[in-house]
């Protein structure tokens, strides 16, 4: 061994972790890391896959979808030299973190289900008589399920054992329906409106600490629900506007201005609350403020 590399026994290669919590708590090595990957360390796997059916109903193309995904060894890092206390709560020791004398195994503990709905209705922009339109509405709805995992992504446990945890639901946003349109404004010759509507039942927040506490309820928490245009209460609500003319066509050139207005209601779409002075009211934002925008095209 170079410097502060520490020279190998045979002696580590166990699952006693008297033996591993001397190498990282001597004096000489504290604030040591050990991270053990075991050999037959599994590559995480998914099956995605989904059925549908569409119909057209004149110009109009009507679809929905079922969509399907499971994934299963999901690889994560536990904690040896942590456990629960007699209570059953986490833990006996808190020095959860790197440079803590900290002994981290692998399993390939994390599975998650996802399951969805998706509805399309979309009519292109063409024309009809004197005038031109189109649209569309897109509407999805899901729900996803983890094991052996905090919430979906994490790498390091919360808890001694990452097995421990059991199936439950995340926080993921449950609905979401987005509309748009674009249209010829009738009797204004080069004058086209369009929008975009989203609206969405916005993020859930986990409860109560984490597993195992007994409080703990995953998802327990949504934001504050408003009616808006379109039946359900929504979290998360947003239209944007825009507002465009076209000038006729001068020795080859043309000309448009654009006049957009987004967020048009100026609505506060909150996300998670400030839950680190205990205060429950949402108050971080997912959107921004209304705002205006011009802009003008010339091509020549």
């Amino acid at each position: 061994p170079v410097g502060n590399q520490v020279a190998w026994n045979n002696s580590y290669m166990t699952a006693d972790t008297t033996v591993l919590k001397a190498l990282v708590s001597s004096p000489t090595r504290a604030g040591r890391e050990v991270w053990l990957i075991a050999n037959d360390v599994k590559v995480p796997k998914s099956s995605q896959f989904n059925v549908g059916i569409r119909h057209l109903f004149g110009d109009v193309l009507v679809s929905a979808t079922y969509v399907g995904v499971r994934s299963w060894d999901g690889l994560f890092f536990n904690w040896a030299n942590h456990a629960l206390n007699p209570n059953g709560s986490c833990c006996s020791s808190n020095d959860y973190g790197h440079g803590f004398s900290s002994i981290l195994y692998t399993t390939n503990s994390a599975k998650t289900w996802y399951d969805a709905l998706q509805v399309e209705i979309t009519r292109p922009y063409k024309r009809t008589g004197n005038w031109s339109w189109g649209g569309g509405l897109s509407y999805t709805s899901g729900a996803r399920s983890v094991q052996g995992s905090g919430v979906v992504g994490d790498v390091f446990s919360t808890n001694p054992n990452s097995a421990a945890y059991p199936k439950h639901s995340t926080n993921d946003e449950k609905s979401r329906l987005v509309a748009n349109w674009t249209l010829d404004v009738p009797y204004a010759a080069g004058f086209q409106f369009s929008g975009l509507i989203t609206v969405g039942t916005g993020p859930r927040y986990s409860v109560g600490g984490y597993f195992p506490n007994s409080g703990y309820v995953p998802g327990g928490w949504t934001p504050p629900q408003y009616p808006f245009i379109f039946p359900g209460g929504w979290a998360y609500r947003d239209v944007d506007i825009r507002l465009r003319k076209d000038f006729p066509n001068i020795s080859g050139t043309t000309l448009g201005v654009t006049v957009d207005v987004f967020n048009v209601f100026n609505f506060n779409n909150f996300s998670y609350p400030d839950n680190n002075n205990g205060n429950p009211a949402p108050n971080g934002l997912l959107s921004d403020p209304r705002r205006t925008q011009i802009g003008v095209e010339y091509h020549f």
